[in-house]
């Protein structure tokens, strides 16, 4: 992260976040210890209705709801690339209380300047991130660092359920004799594609699912 603008503006859902400008900060791989964000927020100001307000339900949003926060963008990737499995990170903060909670979302910005949702908000107490089992509170004033884990991505679930005539453990290793995980709960089974899924990996799946159901009744 950088406290460089990018150059590249947005539409914010309520004009705020990014101390007043509709434009991200530039995320990049290459670390600058020496460099820094500082944000101010005044708690006895109830007129700030949008401070703790980040990201929305849809998938898809003409706007991006920053609250009074930061948004970073990198530069656009040359080539396709396909999000799967757990994002995570570290955020290295610096804070004159004792805790605070924070959201981390996902997004890509496409070119007509709409904005599509990987994931769920990651969202956390900064006294809990490390243990949540035990609170451990900041001190105040000194540099942290608090750990970006356990995103849930947004995508399709698909289920079905079977019936007794159908042995179960001989279908999910069927599955994956052919190359397709599914997740079973007792005799209910769930698909769960990514929305990258193209027509032929959902063709394959649908395959699979026919064949390994009727060789195991």
């Amino acid at each position: 992260m950088s406290k460089q603008r990018s150059g590249v503006s947005f539409k914010s859902t309520f004009n705020t976040g990014n101390l007043g400008v509709n434009e991200h900060f530039s995320l990049s791989s290459i670390s600058d210890v020496t460099s820094y964000i500082e944000q101010e927020i005044d708690f006895s100001d109830r007129s700030q209705f949008s401070w703790n307000l980040s990201g929305d339900g849809n998938i898809i949003s003409e706007t991006l709801t920053v609250g009074q926060g930061f948004s970073f963008v990198t530069e656009p990737f040359e080539d396709d690339v396909e999000l799967s499995g757990s994002v995570s990170g570290v955020l290295n903060v610096s804070i004159n209380k004792k805790d605070f909670d924070c959201n981390v979302l996902l997004y890509e910005q496409i070119a007509d300047g709409s904005f599509f949702s990987f994931t769920l908000p990651f969202t956390t107490r900064a006294s809990i991130t490390k243990d949540i089992e035990n609170r451990n509170l900041l001190s105040p004033n000194k540099k942290t660092s608090i750990p970006i884990h356990n995103f849930r991505n947004l995508g399709m679930i698909w289920a079905f359920e079977l019936d007794n005539q159908v042995d179960i453990e001989k279908v999910i290793q069927s599955f994956l004799k052919q190359g397709v995980f599914i997740r079973s709960i007792n005799r209910t089974f769930y698909f769960m594609p990514p929305y990258s899924i193209n027509s032929a990996e959902m063709s394959h799946m649908i395959k699979v699912s026919e064949q390994s159901i009727k060789s195991n009744v």
